[in-house]
C-alpha cells in the first residue's frame, strides 16, 4: 500500500525498486547528549534525574539524505516505547511533537531538551520538519509508548539540513527519566543516497535500542548479590572438591 505521508515527502514510487541499492544507509544510532557541555545543566536541566537521547540515520559516508521517517506498511507496526512507558515533555509555550523554534530557548530554557522528531534539527527557526496527517493523534503528544500506522515526519524537497553531517542525520530527540530504557522498532527511514554516478532513493527498515541503566543503590545491592552469588559458588564448588 502507498502512503499518504510517503508521497508527501517527494519520494513516492523509487522506494521500493531502490532499496536493494541503497547501500549508504547502515541503520539507526545513539547518543547520549552532554548536557553540561551544551549548557543545559546551568539552564535548569538536572542530570541526576534526566537523561536525553539523540537518535540519528547512520550513514556510511556524508552523502546520504533524509527526507521522511515513519511507517508505512500495516503487517509491520513502527513503534516508541520506554522501560517506563514515558517520555518527559516540557509544558512551555512553544513544546510540541517537531523541533523547538530557537527563539523561545532564552525564555523557555527547557525546550532544548524537550522530546521532539525531526529531520536533520535540534532547532527549527523557520520550520522544516512536518508531520504526516495522522501523526499528531497516534504519537499522542510523545508522552508515552505509541505505534505509528502509515504516518510520519518528513521534510518537504530535499532540505540542506536533510543532509549527513559526519555519518549522520538526527532524526528524533527523546528525553526519559534518568535510568530508562528506550527502544525503537521498524522505523521506516526513507531518502536519497549517493550511488556510483548518480543518486539513488532508499527505503529501509532499522531498529534501535538504549539500554536501561539501573540506579547507583540499585547497581550496589546487585553488586552485592553478586558477590553473595560467587562465594556461595565457591563454598559449593569447595564442598564438592572435598566429597
Amino acid at each position: 500500500m502507498q502512503s499518504k505521508f510517503f508521497a508527501l515527502s517527494g519520494l513516492t514510487g523509487a522506494f521500493v525498486v531502490a532499496s536493494a541499492a541503497s547501500a549508504a544507509f547502515t541503520g539507526i544510532s545513539w547518543s547520549e547528549v552532554d548536557s553540561a557541555a551544551l549548557g543545559w545543566d546551568a539552564a535548569g536541566y538536572d542530570p541526576a534525574a534526566l537523561d536525553t537521547y539523540r537518535v540519528y540515520a547512520a550513514f556510511d559516508d556524508n552523502l546520504g539524505l533524509v527526507t521522511g521517517v515513519g511507517d508505512i506498511q500495516d503487517e509491520i507496526d513502527f513503534s516508541l516505547t520506554s522501560t517506563d512507558g514515558a517520555f518527559w515533555n516540557s509544558t512551555n509555550a512553544g513544546a510540541g511533537d517537531l523541533p523547538p523554534n530557537p527563539g523561545f530557548f532564552p525564555v523557555f530554557a527547557d525546550l532544548q531538551w524537550d522530546t521532539f522528531v525531526t529531520i536533520g534539527a535540534a532547532a527549527e527557526e523557520t520550520p522544516v520538519t512536518n508531520a504526516a496527517p495522522g501523526f499528531s493523534s497516534q504519537a499522542m503528544g510523545l508522552a508515552g509508548d505509541f505505534i505509528l500506522d502509515d504516518t510520519g515526519w518528513f521534510a518537504s524537497g530535499f532540505p540542506e539540513q536533510g543532509n549527513a553531517v559526519d555519518g549522520k542525520v538526527l532524526i528524533a530527540q527523546i528525553t526519559v527519566a534518568a535510568g530508562v530504557g528506550v527502544d525503537g522498532r521498524n522505523w521506516r527511514v526513507s531518502g536519497l543516497a549517493e550511488q556510483g554516478n548518480g543518486e539513488s532513493a532508499y527505503d529501509m527498515f532499522a531498529d534501535f535500542s538504549i539500554p536501561a541503566i539501573p540506579a547507583p543503590g540499585v547497581l550496589a545491592l546487585l553488586g552485592v548479590a553478586g558477590l553473595v552469588s560467587t562465594r556461595r559458588q565457591i563454598g559449593r564448588a569447595s564442598c564438592r572438591e572435598r566429597v
